[in-house]
């Protein structure tokens, strides 16, 4: 199958070198948009603004979004109407489009998902939105182009560039549904690079904060994404360790939904779990970004992170934390 959608996918895109440009102002009586969100978990959540804006400016609209497979069941949480889980661009993907899309589509948003740009020969589309492709190779493709700020801005408004209602506060469309409930913290430790784990003396730290408070306390990461819980068991009282829940990787990520709405605060580095959060409405501190310079480039440079609406911290290098020495 992946030999398939290989050569499909080499054709598809030979199709779409050779093809002029696609057809402009088309007559299309559809109310249903696509959205091209092939991303990580983090990048995903950053695009809950995104969809809720467009919800509010077209109350009607009908979302297809499609996204990675492994994020499907998270991607559900966005309440669009169809949801098609395929990273690359494949011939059953299209097709079911073309099946949801029945009319066709009033506008694709391909957000940071050029490779999807080809496919939108073989569907469609009034118009297709998006950021310029680095390598020009589809900017034919693209009937509203867009180019990146000059000025360095929170990466979580910059999807909400592509609409037409002057760049909608994202504070005012998070998932509004979802509300914390409960009084428990959670301390995310966890993180694919080894570079956004939470150093041992900072979990530490903020255990010994957080239970002066009476507070209950969840330590969350993913599978082999924390491996010193034999050394916090000797850092922290035997009486502390043994209040703290544990959620290590024995539960995927959307499962863990109803523990993060059960809590008032998540802690950590930044993390697709944090945007999630934050896009659940939970009040969230991330004390490690890609503010960092020699990590993750400086000010001056695009982050694809949350929004930390912290702004003049001195604390910006890799030997310290935000608002922490």
């Amino acid at each position: 199958m992946k030999i398939k959608d290989s050569l499909f996918r080499s054709i598809l895109e030979l199709r779409a070198k050779r093809h002029s440009h696609l057809v402009e102002n088309i007559n299309i009586n559809s109310n249903t948009v696509l959205i091209v969100a092939t991303l990580f978990l983090g990048d995903l959540f950053m695009l809950a603004p995104f969809i809720a804006a467009l919800k509010k400016s077209k109350p009607d609209v009908e979302v297809i979004l499609v996204c990675r497979d492994d994020l499907k069941e998270l991607a559900s949480l966005l309440k669009v109407k169809h949801i098609v889980p395929s990273t690359n661009p494949t011939r059953s993907a299209i097709k079911r489009i073309r099946e949801l899309s029945d009319g066709g589509l009033v506008a694709a948003y391909c957000i940071f998902s050029g490779r999807w740009l080809p496919a939108m020969i073989d569907i469609e589309v009034k118009k297709v939105v998006s950021f310029r492709d680095p390598s020009g190779r589809w900017d034919h493709l693209i009937t509203e182009k867009l180019d990146l700020p000059k000025d360095a801005m929170p990466a979580i408004k910059i999807p909400l560039l592509m609409l037409d209602n002057n760049h909608p506060d994202e504070d005012l469309i998070m998932l509004d549904s979802w509300k914390p409930v409960g009084e428990k913290a959670i301390i995310h430790v966890g993180a694919r690079s080894i570079l956004r784990r939470m150093p041992i003396w900072l979990i530490t730290y903020i255990v010994n904060i957080l239970n002066n408070k009476a507070i209950n306390i969840i330590i969350t990461a993913g599978p082999n994404e924390f491996n010193d819980l034999n050394k916090l068991r000797k850092l922290i009282p035997a009486n502390v360790f043994n209040r703290i829940d544990f959620e290590l990787g024995s539960k995927k990520m959307h499962e863990l939904v109803p523990t993060i709405i059960s809590s008032n605060i998540v802690i950590g580095i930044d993390t697709g779990f944090l945007h999630l959060t934050k896009a659940l409405g939970i009040p969230t501190l991330v004390l490690l970004g890609p503010s960092q310079e020699e990590i993750y480039g400086g000010d001056n440079c695009y982050s694809r992170s949350i929004h930390l609406e912290i702004s003049n911290l001195t604390c910006r290098d890799k030997k310290t934390f935000h608002g922490l020495k």
